[in-house]
């Protein structure tokens, strides 16, 4: 008997101390956070074609209010920001296979998204409308019937559209909103969704258009993407996020960009 308790306390001696190990070196495994951390460094994924947000202006440089938030908790992490210029379409592709670390790209929160990455708390949002010249009568789904409705592809602003649009709608797709835009404003399309953002830069394009918006499709609200397991990195963005909204830094530059006061936003965590 003492011969078989001895094997008995040996053999649980072991495994405790299997255990033991396993869970330090679990522990010990270093998160994305830790390594952006020890590299001095965050890979941000921004679009480059998309004013007040995100553009290149005449001296080559990001700017705009994605590129302003992302500085800031580059800031905040004490580590330098590599900005990777994105297109809406390969955002999520380009965060899956790891060439980022973030999204920082006017990233539309949705379930079907959510899917594949993780979403910070929000910290801006759009109008989506539909919009078109004035002579053009657009109210009801059923006014689209022979027009040519333009939209960028892989976008927020593409979903509500065909969410609210019949089925047999006629759709031009563009692989970026400065495609759509030009596109609208040239004649090629009879109708744009997108943010109402753009409205003045449409008019300011063409003023002959007197381009109006037709239908408020929704109001999107934008989000920060990561990896689904980040979750050390998520919660250092949320806890950011919150900061810069308390200290008036967000609503600064908000107003700076985006020319209106932040408003409140929906909690989705």
């Amino acid at each position: 008997m003492q011969h078989w308790l001895k094997r008995l306390a040996t053999a649980a001696t072991a495994a405790l101390a299997l255990l033991t190990v396993s869970g330090l070196t679990h522990a010990a495994q270093p998160t994305s956070l830790d390594q952006i951390i020890s590299q001095k460094k965050i890979r941000i994924g921004v679009l480059d074609n998309w004013p007040p947000y995100s553009s290149v202006n005449a001296k080559g440089e990001l700017e705009g209010y994605d590129v302003d938030v992302a500085r800031l908790a580059g800031k905040y992490l004490g580590v330098d920001v590599e900005f990777v210029r994105l297109s809406f379409p390969n955002a999520v592709p380009y965060l899956v296979t790891n060439k980022i670390d973030a999204i920082f790209a006017m990233l539309g929160v949705s379930p079907e998204r959510a899917k594949q990455i993780a979403y910070s708390e929000p910290y801006s949002s759009i109008d989506i409308s539909l919009m078109a010249a004035k002579k053009t009568h657009v109210v009801k789904p059923e006014d689209l019937k022979g027009l040519r409705v333009g939209v960028s592809r892989g976008t927020s602003a593409e979903r509500a559209t065909l969410a609210w649009a019949p089925k047999d709608t006629q759709y031009r797709r563009f692989e970026s909103d400065t495609e759509s835009v030009q596109a609208f404003v040239s004649g090629q399309t009879d109708t744009i969704s997108t943010s109402r953002l753009l409205l003045k830069q449409i008019n300011a394009a063409n003023p002959g258009l007197q381009a109006e918006v037709k239908v408020p499709l929704r109001t999107q609200f934008m989000a920060v993407g990561v990896r689904r397991d980040d979750t050390d990195l998520l919660r250092w963005i949320n806890t950011f996020i919150f900061y810069v909204k308390d200290n008036g830094e967000l609503a600064a530059l908000h107003q700076k960009w985006l020319e209106r006061p932040l408003p409140a936003f929906p909690s989705i965590n």
